[in-house]
């Protein structure tokens, strides 16, 4: 086959501890390394990153950046540095597989594709392989305070996060499980769990068996719980009975025989929107079973894993550096949807991803910017009647969480909602934001080459 050249382009700020798994399985790939530049966006990281990067992989194009300008204007700052006919961005907390780049690539530049196959996106699985545990309270719904796993030398804890082993972070709560309380940076620090629960347990080191530790907030409340391999059968109970010494703790184990159950967790086959906009990683948190391996067509691709056409770049731009990180990949391919280019899911392109590696998941700077970020992409590229509901209905869901509040308050119970600050922060944004962008929105609506109902055959019902 015909091998174009590609920039492949990460954007770091201190993830020093991902970026030699990133770095060798790229320097492993199945595709010529004549035809590929390496660039890392360093956005003024204090780990040694660097240094660590120049030392070991001398093939990697370094820029240095004077601050933290974000993903958004980090990879902008890649485009601008590369050379390559096409662009691959990945996370930097990745491991791509061997045929990562040339499945992209075929997808994009096969027989029959369109003019305008202007994208690719990969299938990108959670960093670690999983053992799906069910949980049988027979009762109200229990409150887990912590989650501890040590497997071999790794151990991580919700209560306490190994940020080098990222366990902590690892853990996937699937089914009939909702946050219940956070500390201030949004990391969750107990989770309620009803009966048939099911929670993915992450298998770090498949050499050594796994001991989970549950803590609650009193011994009655997880007495008699049992634990379940749902994929085991029929002998499937793995811990069964009251909690040792009266404590409000259950401990267990998972044998390394078990570990024949352990199944891959999907992160994201692209992205998919619902009918208010509203964007959300298809397939996440489902076993990988087969359901995503057909080649076809998606709305957007995740900006964890994916690949651009240069044409597409320079007729559509670069991304919006106010955005800074999250849904800047929507934006950018929503200009790309209205200028007429096509964008596809390569099955055969598999990415592992640590998930949030270097942030957290709904912290106040996480909220801020999927809140924010979602209403200014839908005044810049969607219809007016699209931007009037949902900038009305963020509004009402700002007010609404305000009175909730407020109630809990005057009853004398806490409130703990630090999403309401933000909310207010961004509708006082908004008075200077929305105006700053109305040339953008113009230009946008002006020069499109497909109509809105082009756009609205994507939203689906979720």
């Amino acid at each position: 086959m015909h091998f174009p050249t590609v920039s492949i382009i990460t954007v770091n700020h201190n993830g020093a501890r991902f970026l030699a798994d990133l770095f060798d399985s790229i320097s492993g790939l199945d595709y010529p390394a004549g035809k590929i530049q390496t660039i890392m966006v360093d956005n003024n990281s204090a780990d040694n990153s660097c240094t660590m990067v120049n030392t070991r992989y001398p093939w990697v194009n370094i820029i240095s950046m004077d601050k933290n300008y974000g993903y958004a204007q980090g990879n902008n700052a890649g485009f601008n540095h590369s050379t390559g006919d096409f662009i691959a961005l990945i996370n930097n907390d990745c491991v791509v597989d061997r045929k990562w780049l040339i499945e992209m690539i075929k997808s994009v530049t096969m027989e029959g594709r369109p003019v305008k196959a202007g994208a690719a996106a990969s299938k990108v699985l959670f960093f670690y392989r999983y053992i799906i545990l069910e949980f049988i309270t027979c009762g109200p719904s229990l409150r887990f305070l912590d989650v501890s796993i040590k497997n071999g030398q790794k151990s991580g804890s919700l209560g306490v996060c190994y940020l080098e082993e990222n366990l902590c972070k690892s853990i996937r709560f699937l089914k009939n499980c909702r946050p219940d309380t956070r500390d201030r940076d949004g990391t969750i620090t107990s989770w309620l769990v009803s009966d048939k629960a099911l929670i993915a347990i992450p298998v770090a080191d498949p050499d050594n068996e796994i001991e989970i530790k549950i803590q609650s907030y009193s011994s009655s409340s997880i007495t008699g719980m049992q634990v379940r391999i749902p994929a085991k059968t029929p002998d499937n109970v793995i811990h069964s009975g009251n909690t040792p010494d009266g404590k409000s703790a259950v401990v267990f184990k998972i044998k390394k025989n078990d570990f024949v159950f352990c199944a891959d967790l999907i992160n994201s086959c692209g992205i998919e929107v619902n009918r208010s906009f509203y964007a959300r990683d298809r397939g996440s948190d489902s076993i990988d079973s087969g359901q995503f391996d057909r080649e076809e067509e998606i709305f957007a691709p995740s900006g964890s894993s994916l690949l651009i056409s240069r044409k597409m770049i320079e007729e559509t731009g670069g991304f919006d550096r106010s955005f800074f990180t999250y849904y800047e990949d929507m934006d950018l391919f929503w200009r790309a949807r209205l200028k007429g280019w096509n964008i596809y899911f390569s099955p055969g392109s598999i990415v592992r991803h640590h998930h949030c590696g270097t942030g957290v998941e709904w912290s106040p700077s996480f909220t801020y910017y999927v809140l924010r970020n979602r209403v200014l992409s839908i005044f810049k590229c969607g219809w007016f009647t699209l931007f009037i509901r949902s900038y009305f209905a963020f509004l009402a869901a700002a007010v609404i969480a305000l009175a909730g509040c407020l109630r809990l308050i005057l009853t004398g119970r806490r409130c703990s909602r630090p999403d309401i600050p933000i909310r207010a922060r961004i509708i006082f944004e908004f008075f200077y934001l929305l105006p700053k962008n109305i040339f953008a929105r113009l230009k946008i609506r002006r020069s499109r080459k497909v109509a809105d109902s082009g756009i609205k055959k994507w939203a689906i019902e979720f």
